[in-house]
Order: C-alpha cells, then structure tokens, then sequence
C-alpha cells in the first residue's frame, strides 16, 4: 500500500476560504431579503392608497392628483431603484453562493 500524503495547510486554507465565502455570501442574502421586504412593503403601501381613493368604488377627480404623485413621485422612482437593487443584489448573492464549489473542486483535482 502507498503511502496517504494528506495537505493539512491546504484543507485547512480551503476551509477558511469556504467559510469567508459562506458568510459573505449570507450577508448579500439577508440584504437581498431585506430589500425584497421593502418592495413589498411599498407595494401595500401603494395598494391601501389606491383602496382609500376609490373605496365606494368610484374615483374623485381631485383623487387623481395623488395618483399622479404615486406614478411621478420620488417614492415610486425609490421603489424602481430599490427594486434594480434587488435584482443585482440577488445576482450576486447567486455568484457569490457558487463560489465555494469552485474551492471544493480546487481539492478534488
């Protein structure tokens, strides 16, 4: 039988590199559920006013001035860049998840 040379230093490395990256990859994941929570909440938020405006089922004209302000606000152009956020941040949290596997393969070979 041959001799099992078995890298220590190299597990040991892998390991920490592993758990640098899992970690990392947790905290892009909590901001992504994070942000997620708020395009949520703005959308009830933008659901309960537009139920408070026409809540006998008919639409005031003087209503439309807050609808307009919905649509052209700085809150709807915040929740469009909030929700661009999201999808990058999402991105990465899926790149970032992946990258242990390439330091497990490193070991294999």
């Amino acid at each position: 039988d041959l001799p099992v040379i078995i890298d220590i230093n190299g597990i040991k490395n892998a390991g920490g590199q592993v758990y640098k990256t899992s970690r990392e990859t947790s905290t892009l994941c909590d901001t992504t559920i994070s942000k997620a929570n708020e395009v949520v909440a703005f959308g009830m938020e933008l659901k309960d006013t537009l139920d408070g405006l026409s809540a006998d089922g008919t639409l005031q004209a003087d209503n439309f001035e807050i609808i307009k302000d919905l649509v052209d606000g700085d809150r709807i152009r915040e929740a469009t860049a909030l929700a661009g956020e999201l999808g990058e941040l999402a991105l990465q949290c899926v790149g970032k998840s992946r990258e242990p596997f390439f330091v497990s393969r490193l070991l294999n070979h």
